[in-house]
């Protein structure tokens, strides 16, 4: 957590609003406030060639510095979009990151494997993943 000038305590949500990120073909821009409970960001995912918004993501923060749930709605870019995700999470401190996909969708469990991220079981989401933001970079 970072303090503002008058000593508050700024979540780390609010602070991934003021970032921009990019990684190889896209940038994430955030384009909403904070979802209940202050927690949840929204990024436009703008394709840096065409500068064109090909897609959103999405993040759900805790307050102990773990993305809990995150959403990539860009087809064809979701690598781009995790390696962008991962920057701005480093950014802010956050330490882990959490995620679940359906059994059937194979391009985000290829996409879990290639970040590292570790099978945690079968839940009533789907199937649950893990990982430390230092694994992933360190990957």
């Amino acid at each position: 957590m970072e303090y503002d000038d008058y000593g508050s305590e700024t979540s780390l949500a609010i602070q991934m609003l003021g970032i921009s990120e990019s990684y190889q073909r896209v940038e994430l821009h955030p384009k909403t406030g904070i979802g209940s409970g202050g927690e949840r960001v929204s990024f436009n995912v703008v394709e840096k060639e065409g500068r064109r918004i090909v897609g959103t993501a999405w993040l759900k923060v805790s307050n102990d510095a773990v993305i809990q749930e995150f959403g990539i709605f860009a087809q064809g870019y979701g690598n781009d979009v995790m390696g962008a995700l991962v920057r701005i999470a480093e950014q802010v401190g956050i330490t882990s990151i959490t995620g679940s996909t359906t059994h059937d969708n194979t391009a985000m469990i290829r996409l879990f494997d290639r970040w590292g991220f570790k099978y945690k079981g079968n839940g009533g989401e789907g199937l649950k993943y893990e990982s430390l933001i230092e694994d992933i970079l360190w990957n």
